[in-house]
């Protein structure tokens, strides 16, 4: 009850977030500017010994990207952006990638449904979360080697846009607010994604997720466009697949199960 009483702030803080928080006990760090949270998080999984989680948030990037190293647009004060380090023996193998992939994407709409009970948050597969046609938050998952470990660390940036109005020209038709006329506690929804990520950390694997994945996937029973490797496929989404592999039926009834790609839904 007592967290109740503090007060609520646009500023992003170390100490909110962390006495919001209620499942993750990792480390918080809040940077007011930085080129990118990802770029200080594979540093630190680069020169430190990560064995525990650590998560950075700024508010403010200067350099964002995303999947590709595609640039993410990240303006002061308008959206929620941070990296999350996971240790070794937290981090997903790479034979697991997809399912924590769709289980992180299952754990940030699940937080944002939460502050926005109202707004309809689809999945598009892979790693993007969209309101209608037009992109409200994006995640990239990287392995990043820890020459002091020995081993590979999970490096996971989420990016996602609150009430930002106004984006490059480029973006203007396929991103969005949420919801730019209404401000939530950011340091309030900052703890409910890390609780709900250090939720799906141990039950990626169990099915659940996967399950509420295809309940709010964007594409499943659309035509689609995917490029893969200078392939392109055209053909219906069936079902995401039990490895969280992207099912299509092309036009001949052959079945193609991607498990990575550049999708674009085709709206007739």
């Amino acid at each position: 009850p007592y967290l109740m009483n503090i007060p609520k702030s646009k500023d992003l803080s170390t100490r909110a977030i962390s006495l919001f928080c209620s499942r993750f006990n990792g480390q918080v760090v809040v940077k007011a500017t930085t080129p990118s949270t990802q770029l200080l998080a594979r540093h630190y999984v680069k020169n430190q010994r990560p064995n525990k989680s650590i998560a950075f948030f700024a508010d403010q990037q200067t350099a964002a990207y995303g999947k590709g190293g595609r640039p993410f647009y990240a303006p002061k004060n308008t959206g929620l952006y941070f990296s999350l380090v996971l240790p070794p023996r937290l981090s997903p193998q790479l034979a697991n990638i997809g399912l924590f992939t769709t289980g992180v994407a299952v754990a940030i709409r699940r937080a944002l449904h939460t502050f926005y009970p109202y707004h309809d948050f689809r999945l598009k597969w892979v790693n993007d979360l969209y309101i209608e046609q037009q992109k409200v938050a994006g995640i990239l998952n990287e392995l990043i080697f820890c020459p002091a470990l020995d081993q590979s660390c999970c490096v996971l940036g989420i990016g996602i846009n609150l009430t930002t109005t106004t984006f490059p020209t480029k973006l203007q038709s396929v991103a969005r607010a949420i919801d730019p006329n209404r401000s939530v506690d950011r340091n309030r929804l900052a703890a409910a994604l890390l609780d709900q990520l250090t939720y799906t950390i141990f039950h990626y694997q169990d099915g659940e997720l996967l399950t509420d994945y295809r309940a709010h996937s964007l594409l499943i029973g659309h035509c689609v466009r995917v490029v893969m490797n200078h392939t392109v496929i055209l053909g219906t989404v069936i079902t995401i697949d039990d490895h969280a592999k992207l099912v299509i039926e092309d036009d001949q009834h052959r079945f193609h199960h991607l498990a990575s790609g550049d999708v674009t839904k085709i709206i007739f």
